[in-house]
């Protein structure tokens, strides 16, 4: 028997919107805060970090982690917690491409976190400058061929490991809410 597999819906996101209203936005970007830490992105980013590192493929005293469109930067926030409870260096940066995504990060995270504006499809970054790449929730924005073209990317900048969880949009998820 075949899986049901969904089909993708290409509808833009109203956080997406560049007339978006900032108090929704925020909104928006506190439910996908809350979706990482109770539905797992952020458990399943530390959990994938902790294997890099027992298995040697990134420094285990010393990290370096680029968060691709970042958000309100509650990855990174998690990610940094994590690596201060296991004493390992972190320098971790935020990409998004939108202003409003930096202010809001910049407003709840540490000083700690660098959030920097660029593009997914053409990072501002070095190849190979972080050791970890990640991204959470993002790639569902783009068609299949850009998705690709972004992980690309991704691959370039890393060092070593690149680390991306979605989900798929779909109609069926929205006949519940």
């Amino acid at each position: 028997m075949p899986l049901l597999r969904p089909r993708r819906v290409n509808i833009a996101e109203h956080m997406d919107a560049e007339d978006a209203d900032p108090t929704d936005v925020a909104g928006a970007l506190d439910d996908l805060s809350r979706l990482n830490r109770f539905v797992g992105g952020n458990r399943l980013t530390v959990r994938a970090i902790d294997q890099a590192c027992a298995k040697q493929l990134v420094p285990r005293r010393s990290l370096r982690m680029l968060d691709v469109a970042t958000g309100a930067g509650d990855i990174p926030r998690a990610v940094l917690a994590h690596l201060d409870q296991r004493r390992i260096d972190a320098h971790i940066t935020g990409l998004d491409i939108k202003p409003t995504m930096l202010e809001e990060a910049r407003r709840r995270s540490s000083s700690r976190i660098e959030f920097v504006q660029g593009d997914a499809l053409e990072m501002p970054f070095d190849d190979g400058s972080f050791d970890v790449v990640t991204c959470s929730l993002m790639l569902h924005h783009f068609e299949p061929a850009v998705a690709t073209t972004v992980l690309t990317e991704m691959r370039r900048v890393s060092a070593g490991v690149v680390i991306a969880n979605d989900l798929i949009r779909a109609w069926h998820p929205w006949l519940f809410a």
